[in-house]
């Protein structure tokens, strides 16, 4: 058989392309075997286009390409689009943060099976929790520091707030941010500290399925406002998963926190699932309006679940005279309690008005017997005679906590689902537990909420999938 020249050159061609085709190689070996199990498929055109200062005129990015985060980006008096299927990486260098301004919106759009992805700036095996600040989502609604509330981050202050409680900063779903936390500089404080600030967001936000990892302090704040966020997760957040202060009025539904075997951050504050306060720092804790969300179906899973020992570790803490009510959770595995108040003002609210409610929470290998505990200087001032009574619905004074549940021995998250490793994405479908049921119709009577009919975020048909969230962000090149 006669074979051609032209023959020849196309076959020496398609070797050399197969050749020279990049491979994802990293710290868990080759990507593509990845891709089998974590998503990583983004794939953008690199090197990154370099974002800096201050736009005033819309910025509009392109799917598949890549662009960098130099000092802070703001978005000012304008808009910015983020299609599906790009990636922003924050620069180590200069403490990248994206920071949109009250009077600017967002529309980051990802999909189910093509994120957004923030990450580091770092060659793929080496980033780190805190390599870059993060996201700032500032908007129109009220806070209680008198709707002015200032965040300094790498030595620009800005201001969140106002008086639109129905106010929007757009849209920010479908989106991973890896490895920031890094803070707000010099001078900043923890205003700054998490990797996703929503600060005053407006009830007409859209924010949903979201995942914030590797964050060296905090993972996700809510200042103010009455955004109502859903699905999402915080997991190996190094210090408190979820920030809830500054006069927040808004709700949240199917929020997770794993801490996994993140390393707690013990040069800081204390690590939490949860912190809820009225105010952070020395400002008034008599504050107006004052920190009252309302949460249902969250999840908080401590290190212990993993097997990662940290001890006198909390889950939920109320302290600085914070409140907000808590329906339908789950509590796991945290060496000390799951939930803590802390605070003569703190206990006071379980009788107060607004009233803190804890009801129908689920408690599962928490460290302390009974699970909880509280901090006084004086007398209980709060429902029924003591902090037993209350949250146990113990006494008849009409304003005890109802449907707790202080010991469960099947959780249905086995740890052989959810602890595994890299290259495997964890299964939080639930399996068989023994969890009671969840209550809605004595306290969400406008339907605020959904109304599943499980406790904690999780359900039988898993939200947190690979198809948009990705457990081993470590060593994923995203570059053609």
């Amino acid at each position: 058989m006669k074979i051609s020249l032209t023959y020849f050159l196309a076959l020496a061609v398609a070797i050399a392309g197969s050749s020279c085709q990049k491979k994802n190689s990293g710290l868990f070996g080759d990507n593509d075997k990845l891709n089998d199990v974590n998503l990583n498929s983004i794939s953008v055109t690199c090197p990154p286009t370099v974002l800096s200062g201050t736009y005033t005129s819309p910025l509009v990015l392109s799917t598949g390409n890549s662009y960098l985060l130099r000092g802070n980006v703001v978005i000012s008096n304008t808009s910015i689009t983020i299609p599906a299927g790009v990636v922003i990486y924050g620069e180590s260098a200069t403490n990248g943060a994206l920071v949109i301004l009250p009077n600017a919106t967002i529309n980051a759009t990802g999909t189910s099976t093509n994120p957004i992805v923030f990450t580091s700036d770092k060659a793929p095996g080496t980033r780190a929790a805190g390599d870059w600040a993060g996201v700032y989502l500032l908007g129109q609604a009220p806070n209680n520091q008198s709707n002015a509330l200032s965040i300094l981050i790498n030595g620009a202050s800005y201001t969140a707030g106002g008086s639109t409680a129905a106010s929007s900063v757009g849209t920010f779903k479908y989106a991973q941010i890896h490895y920031a936390g890094g803070g707000g500089g010099a001078g900043s404080d923890r205003k700054s500290e998490s990797s996703f600030v929503m600060a005053s967001l407006g009830s007409a936000s859209d924010i949903e399925y979201v995942q914030v990892s590797e964050s060296a302090r905090d993972g996700i704040a809510l200042f103010g406002g009455t955004v109502f966020p859903k699905h999402v997760m915080a997991n190996k957040i190094r210090r408190t998963d979820f920030m809830v202060s500054y006069g927040f009025q808004g709700k949240g539904q199917y929020l997770a926190g794993v801490k996994s075997n993140a390393t707690v951050n013990t040069t800081n504050a204390s690590a939490y699932a949860m912190d809820i306060s009225n105010v952070l720092l020395s400002e008034s804790q008599t504050a107006t309006p004052l920190t009252n969300g309302i949460f249902s179906n969250a999840s908080f899973l401590g290190w212990e679940f993993c097997g990662v020992n940290v001890p006198n570790a909390d889950a939920i803490v109320y302290q600085r005279n914070g409140n907000s009510s808590i329906y339908n959770s789950v509590i796991s595995s945290f060496s000390q309690d799951a939930l803590f108040l802390n605070g003569n003002n703190v206990i006071a609210h379980t009788s107060g008005s607004p009233e803190l409610q804890f009801a129908y929470n689920s408690f599962h290998n928490i460290g302390s017997s009974p699970g909880y505990r509280d901090f006084k200087t004086i007398p209980w001032s709060g429902c029924s005679t003591d902090m037993t009574n209350w949250i146990e619905g113990l006494t008849s004074f009409g304003c005890e906590e109802q449907g707790n549940q202080f010991t469960v021995t099947t959780l249905g998250l086995p740890t052989g689902d959810v602890c595994v490793s890299c290259p495997n994405f964890p299964d939080f479908s639930l399996k068989t537990n023994t969890l009671q049921d969840p209550e809605f119709d004595l306290w969400d009577t406008g339907n605020a909420f959904d109304h599943p009919v499980y406790r904690g975020a999780f359900g039988s048909t898993a939200w947190f999938t690979n198809g948009w969230a990705d457990t081993c962000p470590l060593s994923v090149d995203y570059c053609l």
